[in-house]
């Protein structure tokens, strides 16, 4: 069995007699950086995560949909939340993950669990940052949206907790690639133009006088 698999299983045992507190607590977006980029570069999306109320976070599956028509998927790493204990298999090792990237329909799946159970912990107050960050090449002209669906979010009891609210989206416009013309140069060019025409009016002036 997976860890996708398992932590779904553990977030359905639970699913029933969510309270409010719990439902509260759990905030996700999407930042893309930068939000508009030129084809042939970068563009990194992150998962972002805002836990409080003393919630806690043992795991997460979640979809990330994309316009594979723009954009183009390249890998995933870890994020700022999942750093200490990131690229685990065994329970010592600390946060195991994985994604699986679907490019007819522009859909990565990732899952992220704590195998050492300790997870993320509110109790002290909010925790906030990247559970995840996702880089995309742009490959064409366009506009992709990015949004966040089958999202499982489970605590360190293994309940499913709902997120908050509508989970923010993000876009990516991508522009033509190609170098871009520096500004200063045409008014260079125009400059030394100038100066020729007026060194040579001043020379021909200076031999009708002679």
């Amino acid at each position: 069995m997976t860890p996708r698999i398992i932590l779904a299983s553990l977030a359905a045992a639970a699913a029933v007699g969510l309270s409010a507190h719990a439902a509260a607590g759990y905030v996700l977006s999407l930042h893309a950086t930068p939000p508009s980029g030129m084809v042939g570069g970068q563009v990194v999306v992150d998962v972002h995560l805002t836990l409080d109320g003393g919630d806690t976070l043992l795991g997460m599956d979640f979809v990330l949909n994309y316009d594979p028509a723009v954009l183009t998927y390249r890998s995933i790493d870890h994020g700022s939340l999942t750093t200490p204990k990131w690229d685990g298999f065994l329970p010592e090792d600390g946060w195991y993950s994985d994604a699986w990237n679907d490019s007819s329909s522009g859909q990565v799946t990732a899952t992220f669990l704590d195998l050492t159970l300790t997870g993320l912990d509110s109790a002290s107050g909010t925790v906030a940052g990247s559970i995840a960050s996702l880089t995309f090449a742009p490959s064409a002209v366009g506009i992709s949206d990015l949004t966040l669906s089958g999202i499982v979010l489970a605590n360190t009891q293994g309940d499913q907790q709902p997120p908050s609210a509508t989970p923010g989206s993000a876009r990516v416009e991508v522009q033509p690639g190609g170098s871009i013309p520096s500004p200063a140069s045409p008014p260079l060019v125009g400059l030394a133009l100038a100066l020729l025409y007026g060194l040579r009016r001043r020379g021909a002036g200076a031999r009708r006088v002679g």
